[in-house]
């Protein structure tokens, strides 16, 4: 059996980078008695997919794993038998069961939605949309991208679907949906940054707080969260 589960993460378990979740949910799996396939070979491992891993320091309500089978499980059970094992900021919230040939999540993720929360004590509450809408008018938001041997400027904008923000009292509340996946990844820290850059305002990362809501992947122009997506 092959299924998709989706799962938040929460509070400090934001600081484990992918390499120790994926040994969480080993370790999870293994004590939960769940019957997971694993790989041939000299080193067999559990077969285990993240479609899009989360990046350190940001939680989530919208993470998925993929996992294969040896025999079928209601995906509710499997669930809940998980969750016993966790460590507090895992939960499982979910899944479905795949078609066996379906593709993998992390090949078809196009976009994931998300929640950020900076502190500011400028913009007026009533100007906020009218900027942002300003801001997304431009054909070119260019960003200057970090690579390992230099630094590459990339074109931003078409990758932004959607953003919006509403400040109440010294707290902007923005809400993106951005292109993420293989083919265009584009990092929500790098929009709240060059809004502020567009405002003219300095941009502080480690004063933003950056939650995801959701995976996406896109049919005949429609956009469908991984937990509806089975083909």
């Amino acid at each position: 059996m092959k299924c998709r589960l989706k799962f938040a993460k929460l509070d400090d378990i934001k600081f484990i980078g992918h390499l120790d979740l994926m040994r969480v949910f080993q370790k999870a799996i293994r004590r939960a008695g769940i019957p997971i396939a694993y790989s041939e070979g000299y080193n067999p491992h559990q077969l285990l997919t993240f479609p899009q891993p989360l990046a350190l320091g940001t939680t989530s309500e919208g993470e998925y794993i993929e996992m294969q089978l040896t025999k079928d499980m209601d995906i509710q059970i499997l669930c809940r038998q998980l969750n016993e094992q966790m460590p507090w900021g895992v939960q499982l919230l979910g899944g479905i069961i795949l078609k066996e040939d379906s593709p993998k999540g992390m090949a078809v993720v196009r976009g994931a939605t998300y929640e950020l929360i900076y502190s500011v004590n400028f913009f007026d509450a009533n100007d906020i949309s009218v900027i942002i809408k300003e801001f997304l008018q431009q054909t070119e938001i260019l960003f200057e991208k970090q690579g390992k041997s230099k630094n590459t400027m990339v074109n931003i904008r078409d990758g932004i679907y959607s953003m919006k923000g509403i400040k109440h009292e010294n707290i902007i509340r923005f809400k993106l949906f951005i292109a993420t996946g293989s083919k265009q990844n584009i990092r929500p820290e790098w929009v709240i940054e060059k809004f502020f850059e567009f405002c003219g305002q300095p941009f502080i990362l480690s004063k933003v707080q950056i939650h995801r809501t959701d995976l996406f992947t896109q049919k005949e122009g429609q956009w469908i969260s991984l937990e509806d997506f089975i083909e």
